[in-house]
């Protein structure tokens, strides 16, 4: 991935070069596109250091229908147990790990 990213910068660093357009929309248009490669570069990085591959399975929290309030969606360790009182939220130095809402992301690797 190093090697996708460097080219991408190289990529990035020859486009800056260029300083002279023929109208203001072709230099927006060039912004454009060094905007786009500094976002490309940003999600590579972020899939590297949490090695998510292209084999990835990200699925979206649905919505939930007629409500402007999205519920939250808690991650829970059942203890093997069909018993909602027997289940307790994870938890990172006694707060919850994370809460979802609807149109969230889960990634699994």
């Amino acid at each position: 991935m190093d090697e996708v990213i460097e080219k991408l910068a190289c990529w990035k660093e020859e486009l800056e070069k260029v300083v002279d357009f023929p109208s203001v929309e072709e230099k927006a248009l060039h912004i454009g596109l060094l905007n786009r490669i500094d976002t490309a570069i940003g999600q590579l990085r972020l899939c590297e250091s949490f090695e998510i591959f292209r084999t990835a399975r990200v699925c979206e929290v649905p919505l939930v229908a007629d409500s402007s309030d999205q519920p939250e969606i808690r991650l829970v360790n059942d203890h093997e147990s069909d018993e909602p009182r027997n289940w307790q939220e994870l938890q990172v130095d006694g707060k919850p790990l994370i809460r979802l809402i609807g149109g969230e992301l889960i990634i699994r690797r």
